[in-house]
């Protein structure tokens, strides 16, 4: 248990840090959205009118949290551009550029706030105001979840320079040749040479040739 308190005290530490707080904060620019948007749809389609009350305002808060993840982003910029800029100026680069970016949509984030907080406020299903203002949450929901994650890969290809579709990769380092191993020929056998017959003293080599006489 101690371990446990342990941790979320290295958290809470954590989350003073700008740079840990946009890290934490950018999933929830998708999720929270994509949330509200499937229980929104859900609950249209089963004419549940609270149901849809509470997807609009998942949009509403996914939306809203674009301001404090951009706040917290651009706090840390100028600590992270100086760390790469060191070891990897193309990364300090891309950094800055995708904060840029996301910087210039701040109003996809504030119009569908305002657009969901409309729906949530008249209503969605009380007038065609309303029912307007839901099916435009939807889609501009869909279009800045659509941000979002088009952000997030931009930051993982700066980050991440070993993905697949990284127009960049990382070369590996080439592999030592492997030398082809070379196996003994085998050995022969050695070939049976003939052995003389020993011979005797005072005989010869050639063989001697025995006459047969008949018998008187």
């Amino acid at each position: 248990m101690s371990e446990f308190f342990a941790q979320l005290e290295k958290l809470l530490q954590a989350l003073a840090d700008p740079e840990y707080q946009f890290l934490v904060l950018e999933p929830l620019l998708f999720w929270l959205v994509a949330a509200g948007a499937v229980c929104f749809g859900y609950a249209y389609f089963s004419k549940k009118e609270r149901l849809q009350i509470v997807g609009l305002s998942f949009i509403l808060a996914g939306a809203l949290v674009f301001l404090p993840y951009l706040g917290a982003r651009k706090a840390s910029a100028q600590r992270i551009e100086q760390v790469y800029k060191l070891e990897s100026p193309s990364r300090s680069k891309n950094f800055a550029e995708n904060t840029r970016q996301r910087e210039e949509q701040r109003w996809v984030y504030l119009m569908l706030a305002g657009v969901a907080a409309g729906a949530i406020l008249v209503g969605p299903t009380r007038n065609r105001l309303g029912f307007a203002l839901g099916v435009a949450s939807m889609v501009l929901g869909i279009y800045t979840m659509e941000r979002s994650l088009w952000m997030n890969y931009q930051d993982a290809l700066a980050f991440h320079p070993n993905l697949k579709s990284n127009h960049a990769p990382v070369a590996s380092k080439p592999k030592p040749p492997v030398a082809p191993e070379v196996k003994p020929a085998p050995a022969s056998k050695p070939s049976l040479m003939p052995v003389a017959k020993p011979v005797a003293v005072g005989e010869s080599e050639t063989p001697r040739i025995r006459e047969f006489r008949p018998l008187p």
